[in-house]
This record gives structure tokens, sequence and C-alpha cells, in this order.
């Protein structure tokens, strides 16, 4: 038999709040620009002056390598700490990119190329900080926040939040390269430090049962515990069928 689940328990406090983080990791996930260098670094590694195709090469070897690490780090150092340290050295890799960019960089002229390596450097250090932090931190912490009964629903919605975020990249970088130069990574600076100010903000989750979830959550979102919960007799409602 078919178990129908009216809309208003994914409507509940705890649900809805769970959605609008897990809603804002993925636009966030997006947002900082990753898929920027991704679709338009050869245009991007042009504009410094350089072989696009070679460096392109590099960093999509550079993002399939430093994928791996977070496989570890993940259990290791912490979800919230892979997230806080993974934007903090975006946001220092894109203030640094605009900066060198827009006031430093002169294509054309001699005597250009330590800033060219530079900002290819930060380049790298961006590509390498996302791989191994908000790459794949994001789904993983997604995936330990939602109740089991709401799961599924709440996984396809905030995966649409990814998509949305994605065509945002998609359509609007080449508007912003061609209208902002080097200063569109100002904008994407500006994400990464709101990606910086939510996971300082965020729970730990490592090493969690997911029965102990709602608790941990409920305390950090100030909500009270749900009355109907069995945490408090032992059995585990939160991550069970």
């Amino acid at each position: 038999a078919k178990v129908k689940v009216s809309s208003h328990e994914y409507m509940d406090h705890l649900t809805t709040r769970l959605i609008v983080i897990g809603v804002g990791l993925q636009l966030l996930q997006q947002l900082v620009g990753m898929n920027a260098f991704m679709y338009f670094g050869p245009r991007m590694f042009g504009d410094m002056g350089l072989n696009e195709n070679k460096f392109q090469v590099i960093i999509n070897l550079l993002n399939f390598l430093m994928t791996w690490p977070a496989i570890f780090l993940s259990d290791i150092c912490g979800r919230r700490f892979l997230l806080w340290t993974g934007a903090l050295a975006m946001l220092v890799s894109c203030l640094g990119m605009g900066f060198l960019g827009t006031l430093v960089l002169k294509t054309g002229q001699d005597a250009q190329e330590p800033v060219q390596y530079c900002m290819v450097g930060l380049v790298f250090t961006f590509v390498a900080a996302f791989a191994a932090t908000w790459g794949p931190t994001v789904w993983v912490y997604n995936a330990e926040i939602f109740p089991q009964k709401h799961r599924a629903w709440c996984m396809g919605l905030t995966t649409t939040a990814n998509w949305i975020g994605n065509w945002v990249i998609a359509q609007f970088t080449p508007v912003m390269l061609g209208a902002l130069g080097f200063g569109t990574f100002f904008v994407f600076g500006f994400f990464t430090g709101a990606a910086l100010l939510l996971a300082l903000w965020l729970p730990e989750t490592k090493g969690i049962m997911l029965e102990h979830m709602e608790r941990i959550l409920r305390e950090k979102l100030g909500l009270a515990q749900d009355p109907r919960s069995k945490l408090e007799c032992g059995e585990p409602t939160y991550g069970a069928a």
C-alpha cells in the first residue's frame, strides 16, 4: 500500500529551515564561481595573456585530483571545517584575482609575467580549495541533515537549486566578464564571503548518528524538541523509516 504524506508535514518548522539551509548551500556551491572557470576558463586565461588550452587542461586535472582528498578529510577534519576553510581559501583567491586583475595586470606590456603567474596561482588555489571542500562536502552535508521520511523530496529540491545556480553562472558570467572584466572576481568574492559565514554558523555533523541529528539541529536553530519525538525514550525516529 502506498503511504501518503500530507503537504503540511513537509512544512514543519524544522524541515522548512533545513530546506532553506540546503538550498543555500547548493546555490552558494555554484555562485562562488567554480563553474565559471570550468566553462569560461580559456577566456579568462586569454585575458591574462596566457595559453588558454594549456592552463584549462591543468585546472581540469587539478579539479579531478583534489576531489579525492575530500573522501578522507570529511571524516577526519569534519564537514564544517572543510566548508569554512575552503570558503576562506576561495575568498582570498577571488579578492586577490580581482585586485591584481583590475589594478596591476596590464596585458600586452612587458614585465607582466610575475603578475600573470601570481593570478594563475590564485586560480589554482581556488580550484583546489573548491574541489577538496565545497565540491563534494555540500552533497554530504545535505544528505545528512534531512529526516529520512522527507529526504528524497528535500534532496530533489536542493539539487534543483544547484542547477538553477549553475544556469545563473553559465548565463551571466560572460556578461560580467564583458562588463566588469576581472572585477567579476569581486562578485564571486561576495558569494564566497557569504559561504564562509554560513559555514562558520553550521553545526558539525561528523560522527553524529542520524538518530541524534534532530536534537542537534533543533538546538542550533533554536527550536523546541518535538513532543512526538521518541528520542528521549531511546527509540530512533530521525533517520528511521
